[in-house]
């Protein structure tokens, strides 16, 4: 095919990319906000990664609100307006504020035949201990007492009050709160509070829709506040992090770019000094960068803001093929366009191809976002090449600009503080500064896999969530059961098991509570062996004394006769038990505990429990990130390797060894520096050791293509390149995600060290 094919199919290639993108754009395009969904969970068992799914995504919808107002019935009306509001909402799936009406009758109906199966854990225990006549003094202590409410016709079919007592057994509905003409209430600091939860409609990490729903429930609460002097609203739910989370993204996004667009546009003036170099450059980065988001969204539907992110940083880095283009013709022989561009081309292939090696080698990793910020990355870089190879030496009709002599004299003086005899002892004592500093800072060098610091929360959103948690008293959440089984009813008598294995734990602190569906309905042999134990030690010892005591003429049913009570029954009627089931048969649960003090114990203590599997995200994923990060780096010795095989094609051995021996020094030297600094060793920041790596690998290899006499331009063109770079990737680390600004503070360290060991890679002459 010509070259005059060729650009034309690279120009139609563009306009299709660039109508795709608009789009896209037009219709409003998918962007996710999760960090976590940059990190896979690694699970062999099918069944677990389901019931870890639906319980994620579960929690991700959850949006807890708390209304509150001085005077009680302002703050239930508020909340019922409130509630009337969201249901309106398209946005919004589910709204729960008032408890069904006639359902604690219900279940009492559906309970009371089976009362003698339903034993409260104290009333337990007292018969397996055979202390039933605790039992029958309580029941006639509440016969004779004050606060007798049971009427005769429950006395006389559950004379030792056995129901009443399992229901008061049972978990409240939300900590503190209790339920008051139907509404969870709490009474605390002078106000009256009433908690609604909801669930949120479409994803809790696509922005758009986060945004939208965010927007509604702002101007929901403004208005209530504008009717209802005095009312407060808290709000908590991951959402509502996650919108925040992302808006900062999209800014940070936005704001890198526009610098890193300012600080080239000011860069090329100062160089060039012509416009038509600055556009014919801007053209190579748009392309590229038009090219990578457009087949991006076609190949993975949404983008993750930390792609888009790295989209934006990738202006620093696309324009280093038009500065060298452009770099190549300062000189009087440097030719006609073609033929600088000829001369050009194995150094800017070359450079190409180790800078794909790195963003690629993000591909080998199995975590999605890295897979899309690979895909951006290496598609622009590939846009951008192709447009400067194809397009410039066409557009490029002019004459070439001459930079001022002072900035090539600047330029020159690096090459020559590592070339020159009369500077090389300033360059030696640099050199030696940068691996004493590198060794000074090894000792402190640790590794930080946290993902609780590496999340940048809201802080007036973690306010309102630790409102919400002091006034309800529910627990901060985060960790969890999953209880398996064939059958709803092995699960049940499985999650028996968890709670006695757990209770000794709740005595000692290491977490509060534990609700699980065993806390609303025993196991079938649960059920069967309470019935034995009522008839046997409770109604065949017992009853004649408390007939005897109140005068009481009982009438018990044969419930040794009674079927069990079904999981399926209660779970329609009450939705505590329906939440903790994750299908419709029970055959997996969720079992919540209370806050989490001892993590490790209560994996320890329920590790041989079978299906049981103890579930402690921040952890788990904080694992899988030191997990990552040693593969990190393992990948990055790898593509050290490969790269040295592809410059030993062209150099030889030894040439391929002094090229990769600045970005090799300077990768080594970066994070230990940034310990001296109190930086820990994160998976993003080795991450970037690897595109410190291929990025740096463009700077020795053009010094070491650079012409005898043309040191001073390729010099400037490096200076230019690497100022561009760290426009845009240093400037991540101004970001407001931790995690893209460890990765940030990694390349704007390492970066500068490749540029300044650059020349070191150049032909030594004497």
């Amino acid at each position: 095919m010509s070259e005059r094919a060729l650009r034309l199919l690279w120009a139609l290639a563009v306009l299709a990319a660039f109508g795709h993108l608009a789009w896209r754009i037009a219709e409003g395009p998918r962007i996710g906000t999760d960090l976590l969904a940059l990190v896979p969970h690694e699970e062999s068992d099918a069944d677990l990664a389901e019931a870890r799914a639906r319980v994620e995504m579960d929690f991700a919808g959850r949006l807890f609100f708390m209304v509150g107002h001085p005077d009680a019935a302002t703050a239930r009306r508020a909340a019922g307006e409130f509630a009337e509001a969201l249901e309106r909402s398209p946005l919004v799936r589910e709204v729960r504020l008032r408890a069904s009406d006639g359902m604690a009758e219900q279940l009492g109906t559906l309970y009371f035949p089976h009362r003698f199966a339903l034993l409260a854990p104290n009333d337990r225990e007292r018969l397996l201990a055979g202390a039933g006549e605790e039992l029958r003094d309580r029941a006639l202590a509440q016969i004779f007492g004050l606060g007798l409410v049971a009427g005769q016709g429950l006395l006389a079919s559950d004379p030792f009050l056995l129901l009443p007592a399992y229901f008061q057994s049972m978990p409240a509905p939300a900590g503190e709160m209790r339920l008051i003409d139907g509404l969870l209430t709490r009474e605390a600091d002078g106000r009256t509070y009433i908690l609604l939860i909801a669930r949120a409609e479409g994803s809790a990490f696509a922005l758009g829709d986060q945004t939208a729903l965010v927007h509604r429930i702002g101007a929901i609460q403004q208005s209530l506040a504008q009717h209802h002097v005095g009312l407060s609203l808290h709000r908590a739910g991951a959402l509502f992090h996650a919108e925040a989370g992302g808006r900062r993204g999209l800014q940070d996004a936005e704001r890198i770019g526009l610098l890193s667009l300012i600080g080239a546009i000011s860069l090329y003036l100062l160089v060039f000094r012509r416009l038509r170099q600055l556009l014919l450059s801007l053209l190579s980065v748009a392309t590229g960068l038009g090219v990578a988001l457009s087949v991006s969204f076609a190949l993975f539907g949404e983008l993750h803001v930390v792609a888009i992110m790295f989209g934006a940083s990738l202006i620093g880095v696309s324009v280093d093929y038009a500065v060298h283009y452009f770099v190549s013709g300062l000189d009087e022989s440097a030719g006609a366009p073609r033929e600088r561009l000829r001369r050009i081309l194995p150094g800017l292939s070359l450079g190409l191809a180790t800078s794909l090696a790195g963003y690629l080698a993000l591909l080998l990793t199995p975590l999605p976002g890295l897979h899309q910020v690979a895909a951006i990355s290496s598609l622009g870089l590939i846009g951008a090449f192709l447009t400067v190879v194809l397009w410039l030496p066409v557009l490029d009709r002019a004459g070439q600009a001459r930079p001022a002599p002072a900035l090539l004299r600047r330029a020159h003086a690096l090459w020559r503080l590592w070339h020159e005899p009369a500077q090389r002892l300033a360059g030696r004592a640099l050199l030696l500064g940068i691996i004493a500093a590198a060794l000074a800072g090894s000792p402190f060098l640790t590794a930080s896999d946290d993902v609780r610091r590496l999340q940048s929360l809201d802080p007036a959103l973690v306010e309102e969530e630790a409102e919400i948690r002091r006034l309800s008293g529910l627990g901060p959440g985060g960790a969890y059961f999953l209880v398996f089984g064939e059958n709803g009813e092995q699960a049940l008598a499985r999650a028996e098991a968890l709670e006695a294995r757990i209770a000794p734990l709740e005595r000692e602190g290491a977490l509060d509570n534990l609700t699980s569906a065993a806390d609303f309905l025993p196991s079938p042999a649960r059920q069967a062996e309470n019935r034995r134990l009522v008839r046997e030690r409770l109604i065949a010892r017992h009853l004649g004394e408390i007939e005897a005591a109140t005068g009481l003429r009982t009438r018990l049913d044969d419930e040794g006769a009674a079927a069990p009570l079904a999981l399926a029954a209660v779970a329609d009627r009450n939705p505590l038990l329906a939440s903790l089931l994750l299908d419709p048969d029970g055959r997996m649960q969720l079992a919540l505990p209370g806050a989490v003090r001892d993590a490790a114990r209560l994996r320890a203590a329920t590790a041989d429990l079978e299906g049981v599997r103890f579930v402690d995200p921040a952890s788990d994923i904080s694992g899988l990130f030191a997990l990552y990060r040693e593969r990190a780096l393992w990948l990055v010795a790898i593509a050290t390797f490969l790269i040295g095989l592809l410059l030993a094609t062209r150099y030889g051995m030894t040439g391929a060894l002094r090229v990769m021996a600045p970005p090799v020094l300077a990768l080594l030297a970066t994070q230990p520096i940034l310990a001296l600094f109190g930086h820990s060793l994160t998976f993003f920041s080795a991450m970037a050791l690897l595109l410190v790596l291929a990025i740096g690998m463009d700077y020795a290899l053009f010094s070491r293509e650079t012409r005898p006499g043309h040191e001073a331009a390729t010099m400037l063109a490096i200076l230019v390149a690497g100022a561009t770079t760290l426009l845009s990737f240093g400037l991540l680390g101004l970001s407001a995600t931790l995690a893209v600004r460890s990765f940030g503070t990694t390349m704007l360290t390492g970066i500068i060290l490749a540029i300044l060991l650059a020349p070191l890679a150049g032909r030594w002459r004497r």
